[in-house]
């Protein structure tokens, strides 16, 4: 329900940001931390009452730099 992803996306503004990958028991198993970035693509879920799926949505980001963080 937080429309942060998305208000962004509109917005367009360049931003540096860090993306966490975290697994099942939630610790954090890595991360990448970008410099400049901006949403270049955003695609939101698909909703059919027919259909039993999981509702994704995804955001494409376009950068100037990228650099993965070691797991900690």
């Amino acid at each position: 329900g937080d429309p942060s992803l998305y208000n962004w996306f509109m917005s367009g503004v360049r931003v540096n940001g860090k993306i966490t990958m975290i697994d099942l028991r939630g610790v954090e198993d890595a991360s990448w931390e970008f410099k400049n970035g901006f949403p270049a693509k955003w695609k939101g879920p698909e909703f059919d009452a027919s259909k039993n799926e999981v509702a994704m949505e995804t955001i494409e980001i376009a950068h100037d730099g990228l650099v993965m963080s070691p797991r900690r």
